[in-house]
């Protein structure tokens, strides 16, 4: 007799995305990845899926996943941010092209960093253990994907279970940011948590502010507040495992184009335990 199949609040998935992704079917893509085949023997679980702006009517065709015996509900937002709220400019020159004014408070990545911290402030009080964030350039690699995280974070302990970068790209050795993880990563749900974002989202105000840097995303932003010393102190105690943040061996970041053309053979070679992949295609 085939297992039934239950609701689990242990894990939801939590998709942030554009608009742009959105009307140019790279959001399908990915979802059609995760949810192509029975991910789960014996689980369904909610699928959150956020935009940067848009009427939710606009992406109603994405209630349809619903319908997927491992998905028990799909809820379908828009963080309606616009402006400078919405600000993406990666680079000095991007910047300049705009000669804005004033620069919004959370810099040049404004809108990825809106897009996350209001995200996460919306399923704060929600009650599910952890989040899986992906993104739209994510994919699981190997068969029964949420049987096995939902086993993972069982058995572990962590604040945010992530990825520090993986592939081909030589880092700088001396840059704050080398080393952080991955903004794709599991984020256990506490109250520790949501003060970890506000305290990182200050990081990035204050940093911005000062001139020090106009381009801090929110994963950077975190990495940068983790090594302050009120930081170190509340968030990074090796005593207690509930406050780390951890390189987790079940997620692997190629998320640079110098990796498009990594194969997913040579991924699960070099990190055999890879569930969810982040990497870009050709």
């Amino acid at each position: 007799m085939p297992k039934s199949i239950n609701f689990t609040h242990h894990l939801s998935i939590v998709l942030l995305a554009s608009k742009f992704e959105y009307d140019s079917g790279a959001v399908y893509e990915c979802l059609n990845k995760y949810f192509k085949d029975i991910c789960s023997v014996d689980k369904k679980i909610d699928l959150f899926i956020f935009f940067n702006n848009g009427d939710p009517e606009h992406y109603r065709s994405l209630l349809s996943y619903k319908t997927h015996p491992n998905i028990n509900e799909v809820f379908v937002l828009s963080c309606n941010l616009h402006g400078l709220d919405d600000l993406y400019a990666r680079t000095p020159s991007e910047l300049q092209k705009l000669n804005l004014k004033t620069l919004p408070a959370l810099g040049g990545s404004a809108g990825p960093n809106n897009l996350f911290f209001n995200s996460m402030d919306h399923l704060s009080d929600l009650n599910y253990r952890d989040f899986l964030m992906i993104e739209s350039d994510t994919q699981p690699i190997v068969d029964f994907w949420l049987d096995k995280i939902v086993d993972y974070c069982d058995n572990n302990k962590f604040m945010i279970a992530g990825s520090t970068y993986k592939g081909k790209q030589e880092l700088p050795m001396y840059e704050a940011w080398t080393g952080h993880l991955n903004g794709v990563a599991i984020y256990r749900n506490s109250s520790h948590l949501h003060i970890f974002f506000k305290l990182s989202k200050k990081t990035i105000v204050y940093k911005v502010a000062n001139g020090k840097n106009h381009f801090i995303s929110f994963d950077v932003g975190m990495h940068a507040f983790l090594g302050t010393q009120y930081g170190r102190k509340h968030f990074n105690n090796r005593e207690n495992q509930e406050y780390h943040l951890i390189d987790c061996p079940i997620i692997s970041n190629y998320s640079l184009p110098i990796d498009s053309n990594t194969s997913i053979e040579s991924v699960k070679k070099q990190y055999p335990q890879t569930i969810i992949l982040h990497k870009k295609w050709n």
